[in-house]
């Protein structure tokens, strides 16, 4: 589970509590977004450390980019998985 770290139960509904508030909020009065530094992945991040502020970050320098994104592909291990396999699993097989 993604926000299972030692966040409490009371944090996590408050935090989607808050969530909820924000996305009704901006439902009535759309605002402006800013694309350079607020996208889908950076919003929904900085919401999961609200609830987790231990989730890691980006990773470190210490792992070549290349190899990061060799690690990213995920065609041919979605391809090898066999029916049966656990899916979710077997593509992220080796990203560690």
């Amino acid at each position: 589970m993604l926000l299972s770290g030692g966040a409490s139960s009371d944090s996590r509904f408050s935090a989607r509590s808050s969530w909820v508030q924000a996305a009704n909020t901006l439902s009535d009065a759309p605002e402006f977004s800013n694309t350079i530094t607020s996208n889908f992945t950076t919003i929904v991040y900085r919401m999961a450390r609200q609830t987790d502020p231990g989730l890691g970050g980006a990773p470190g320098r210490s792992v070549p980019i290349e190899q990061l994104r060799q690690r990213g592909r995920i065609a041919d291990r979605a391809g090898n998985a066999a029916p049966g396999d656990d899916f979710s699993k077997a593509i992220r097989a080796g990203v560690h």
